[in-house]
């Protein structure tokens, strides 16, 4: 289960990430605009989602064994992983049609 909450926070938070680093002022403003408060809030929750995800992937009982780990966070990396290296290898890019 904390895998799925872990994937639903991350799904939300790379959005806010994306418009941090990449896009400040280069979107047009919607109906329901922040102000100068969007990017304090962008990265409080991105905080949040990073703090969120590590919560989520601590073992909730100590001493740990192999069938009390929280097995979270070793799902979420091999399904990165391999989703990385699926798109490396098969991805080849939009494809472009020529109608004459």
């Amino acid at each position: 289960m904390s895998a799925a909450v872990i994937s639903i926070n991350v799904s939300y938070g790379l959005p806010l990430l994306c418009r941090l680093i990449w896009v400040r002022g280069d979107m047009p403003k919607g109906p329901f605009n922040l102000g100068k408060l969007s990017i304090p809030l962008n990265s409080i929750s991105c905080i949040w989602v990073i703090f969120f995800g590590v919560i989520l992937c601590i073992p909730s009982v100590s001493p740990v064994a192999a069938d009390t780990m929280n097995w979270a966070s070793v799902m979420i990396c091999g399904i990165m992983g391999l989703s990385v290296i699926f798109w490396f290898k098969s991805y080849k890019g939009p494809v472009e049609t020529n109608e004459e």
